[in-house]
């Protein structure tokens, strides 16, 4: 009701959306550029991913959405940075509902506090394959691709999934296919590994690189 949402609401809601978006959304973008660029032979095959696109006109100058989602590398390497560094860090506890619950076998009692860590999940080796630990796209075409999707958490789940999915996702298959076509980038520390440490989003430092003007047409 108007009278129980007030102003002061309105800011909260607004603010929470806009400063925890962003932390998110750089980090995951920090993640992907990082693995992407250390690894030659992945950066080589998502420009010539781009630059083949361009080239057919099936990606804009100013990617689009739909565009995006039809390059199927530059997909499996976000999944892939989405997967094995997720921006939230900690666990997102809930209460286990006053009837009780039963999860994999085992009955827990209402007020039981529960929690999921996304950083755990993904690295499941039952899920995504033997080696989960290391940053490799192409298990999203040689795995059950639906089967690991159904167990990515990176924007949590159920009726409390992350109000800013939608809005992340937009920022990221826009902005990452754009600078990877239009600029070259070089890590000036390709052996180092990014620091991190979790607050509630996990924060990254270390991801300095060398950029210059690249013409993807001369490709």
């Amino acid at each position: 009701a108007p009278d129980a949402f007030r102003e002061g609401d309105v800011f909260a809601v607004a603010h929470g959306a806009i400063f925890a978006g962003s932390d998110s959304t750089a980090s995951t973008m920090q993640s992907f550029c990082h693995h992407v660029l250390r690894d030659p032979s992945i950066y080589s095959r998502i420009k010539k991913e781009l630059d083949d696109a361009t080239a057919e006109g099936r990606l804009s100058e100013m990617p689009q959405w739909n565009e995006v989602q039809n390059l199927p590398f530059f997909q499996a390497c976000l999944k892939e940075a989405m997967r094995l560094r997720p921006a939230v860090g900690l666990n997102i506890t809930r209460l286990v509902p006053p009837e009780g619950a039963e999860i994999d076998g085992r009955r827990l009692p209402g007020g039981t506090r529960v929690a999921l860590n996304a950083w755990v999940l993904h690295r499941n080796a039952e899920i995504f394959g033997q080696d989960p630990k290391v940053y490799r796209p192409d298990r999203w075409f040689e795995g059950d691709a639906k089967n690991m999707e159904r167990y990515m958490y990176q924007f949590g789940g159920g009726s409390h999934l992350c109000i800013g999915k939608n809005l992340a996702l937009l920022e990221m298959n826009k902005t990452l296919p754009l600078l990877l076509r239009d600029f070259e980038f070089e890590l000036l520390r390709p052996q180092e590994d990014l620091k991190y440490h979790s607050t509630f989003f996990v924060v990254q430092s270390g991801l300095e690189v060398r950029i210059s003007k690249r013409n993807a047409k001369a490709q």
